[in-house]
């Protein structure tokens, strides 16, 4: 017995209908398991580099590059750190640099004697000995190696700190800090400059003016 016009329309419609499903089931699963679309990711920028210079109580004074944002703390470490005689509480490590940043350490008062680290020596970290008077057996200076006047002027710009101690008012320590001073700051010009140096005041200055030259 044959199908009706009407049975073979709906069988038709049947199949076409599960035809139509199955291509999107099949299309769905293509799509689930597609790459996903890659995604543009920038290349990092470079870090802009500023110019700081290093000077004082360091293993190396210099001028260095360091990256922008970079704090004090970040230049002491390329510069190598602090030398045992630098005082700390005087800097803020945590203190942000800039283009042309001077980043001093000073030394403490009365420093112990520094040694270099190994492989650097003493004339990398411009250092200079100092020697004080010979003690004698009675544990007070010896008369013999009292610091005198020299008979001539000392020049402060170039002596070095044998020659400064044996002017009238200058021991060891300020013999240092006279060295310390004008290789940061430059030359002196006048007695009156030796004030600016720590330690020496007006009658101090007054004393020398006879034995300097500049």
């Amino acid at each position: 017995m044959g199908l009706t016009a009407t049975q073979r329309a709906v069988l038709v419609v049947a199949l076409a209908g599960v035809v139509i499903g199955s291509l999107a089931v099949l299309a769905l699963r293509l799509r689930e398991g597609g790459a996903e679309p890659a995604q543009f990711t920038p290349p990092p920028q470079q870090s802009a580099q500023v110019q700081v210079s290093v000077r004082g109580a360091v293993v190396r004074e210099g001028t260095y590059w360091v990256s922008e944002g970079s704090r004090v703390e970040d230049v002491l470490e390329v510069a190598g750190g602090l030398r045992p005689d630098a005082d700390a509480s005087q800097i803020n490590p945590t203190a942000r640099v800039y283009e042309g940043t001077l980043v001093y350490v000073p030394v403490k008062p009365n420093p112990p004697p520094y040694q270099p680290p190994a492989g650097v020596n003493r004339s990398q970290v411009g250092l200079a000995k100092v020697e004080g008077p010979r003690i004698d057996h009675g544990g007070s200076p010896s008369p013999h190696h009292q610091p005198t006047a020299p008979a001539g002027r000392v020049n402060v710009n170039t002596a070095s700190a044998q020659e400064l101690v044996g002017l009238p008012g200058i021991g060891p320590t300020l013999a240092q800090r006279i060295i310390e001073y004008r290789s940061t700051y430059g030359r002196f010009t006048c007695p009156e400059d030796l004030a600016k140096v720590r330690g020496i005041g007006p009658q101090t200055v007054e004393k020398l003016r006879p034995y300097v030259s500049f």
